[in-house]
């Protein structure tokens, strides 16, 4: 559904978190990863941008912060997609210990192009190198538009 934007121009963001523990499993591989969106617990300013969707042509900056609880060791990774496409550039993998707590951020600028009724659904993703087994005790983030 196309719909018109009062002023598609306005700078907006949209920020989210979430304290709600969210367990990755070992079997939570990159082909099986967690979502810890749609981006919907959210305040939100302006109009170009609605429940973690993109609606207006213009350049973003996207960035998430994830803290994780090791209860198996290996690796834990995060990304952002769009579309359920990731953003290579988001992808962030760090080591994880027994009872270690790690802060996992990410960031990137992008331009977003919207026409027709293509617009950007944006996830943050969450998983295991297949051996690793941790809690998700914190995420935060937002998405601002620049210009």
């Amino acid at each position: 559904m196309i719909r018109k934007l009062r002023n598609a121009h306005y700078k907006s963001t949209e920020q989210f978190f979430g304290t709600n523990n969210t367990e990755i499993t070992a079997g939570n591989t990159i082909g099986n990863p967690v979502r810890l969106s749609p981006l919907r617990v959210i305040t939100q300013t302006g109009v170009a941008i609605e429940d973690g969707v993109i609606l207006a042509t213009g350049t973003y900056r996207l960035s998430a912060d994830v803290i994780v609880e090791g209860t198996t060791a290996g690796l834990i990774s995060i990304q952002i997609e769009d579309n359920g496409t990731p953003l290579a550039e988001t992808v962030r993998t760090v080591s994880v210990g027994v009872g270690e707590s790690v802060e996992i951020p990410t960031e990137t600028v992008r331009y977003f192009e919207t026409c027709c009724s293509l617009n950007h659904t944006l996830d943050l993703v969450v998983y295991s190198d297949g051996t690793a087994v941790a809690d998700v005790v914190l995420m935060s983030g937002n998405i601002i538009k620049l210009a």
